[in-house]
């Protein structure tokens, strides 16, 4: 897909924009699990399967779109696409997808099951807890890390590592815990 240039007569101002309505489009004409890239599945998703949209909510009254569930068409995701039309702000990053999904959320609640922690653990204000520290990290759906690596990891030099990303990683690779 060609990342999208303009919504609702609006030119999208930065790739973030692009990539959040392109996700949402998407989702709206097809349906399915949007997972970012850095997005490490610990537990199965088929419960979240069963909402017409299951999205994780961050501690601050934000909503995740980095990992999203969605039936085609749902109504959640259209109020969505339309807040673009007047209320779109181009200079903030997370604005639309994240504070307005929160508020369509808080007003309709009943249109998207939200994880108050499955999806979101640990967010971006808590990520020292991915890299210097150690979470139960067991009955997460997934673990988002944040655009954060920057180490080459492997699977001998994981073993070394005292924190929430090395127990993950040496569950991938080993199965221990």
């Amino acid at each position: 897909m060609v990342p999208p240039e303009y919504i609702h007569g609006q030119r999208l101002a930065h790739m973030y924009h692009k990539a959040d309505v392109a996700k949402m489009e998407l989702l709206l004409k097809h349906g399915g699990i949007y997972l970012d890239y850095d997005v490490i599945v610990i537990n199965s998703l088929t419960p979240l399967r069963s909402y017409d949209v299951a999205i994780g909510k961050e501690k601050t009254d934000r909503l995740n779109f980095g990992v999203v569930f969605a039936r085609q068409g749902a109504k959640f995701l259209r109020l969505l696409h339309e807040s673009y039309r007047d209320n779109y702000r181009p200079t903030d990053w997370d604005y639309n997808c994240a504070v307005v999904a929160y508020q369509i959320h808080r007003n309709h609640s009943d249109l998207a099951h939200v994880e108050l922690r499955r999806l979101t653990t640990p967010d971006w204000l808590d990520r020292d807890l991915l890299w210097n520290r150690t979470i139960y990290w067991r009955d997460l759906y997934v673990l988002h890390v944040l655009g954060q690596v920057k180490t080459r990891f492997n699977p001998d030099n994981v073993r070394a590592l005292n924190s929430t990303f090395g127990q993950v990683m040496r569950f991938i690779y080993y199965r221990e815990f």
